[in-house]
């Protein structure tokens, strides 16, 4: 888009994954982080990655866009994804609703303020697995 010309900059790009399962938060915050887990048990299962991928690459393009890396808790993954599906009558898997708390985070933070605008992705259907606390 970019490169089109349909904007005229990068927007601020922010990581998020769960208190359990946090390497990106923790690289982008220069701290280490180790595995300490068997196997994740996080119900976002997409974001419950130990060594993902180019990690290197995600930290430098969060920096470079001044963005910002958070982890979120389980219970306020569960409780967007209820929140959403009864204000909204939108069902997301656990993953999408980590978008959702990570920006309620980013808010409290004021690394968001008020009058920016917010590209959220909800990407996961909800049906596709079984919905806790439904």
């Amino acid at each position: 888009m970019l490169a089109s010309g349909r904007i005229d900059r990068i927007p601020r790009l922010h990581g998020t994954q769960t208190d359990e399962t946090q390497p990106f938060v923790a690289a982008f915050q220069g701290k280490n982080w180790t595995d300490n887990l068997m196997a994740p048990k996080s119900l976002a299962g997409g974001v419950s990655v130990p060594d993902p991928p180019r990690l290197d690459t995600l930290v430098d393009a969060a920096r470079k866009s001044f963005g910002s890396a958070v982890a979120v808790t389980e219970d306020k993954i569960l409780s967007w994804q209820r929140d959403l599906a009864a204000m909204e009558g939108i069902i997301v898997e656990p993953t999408s609703a980590v978008v959702l708390a990570a920006t309620e985070q980013l808010v409290s933070d004021r690394v968001i303020k008020s009058d920016d605008r917010v590209l959220v992705p909800l990407t996961g259907f909800g049906l596709k697995e079984a919905i806790p606390g439904f």
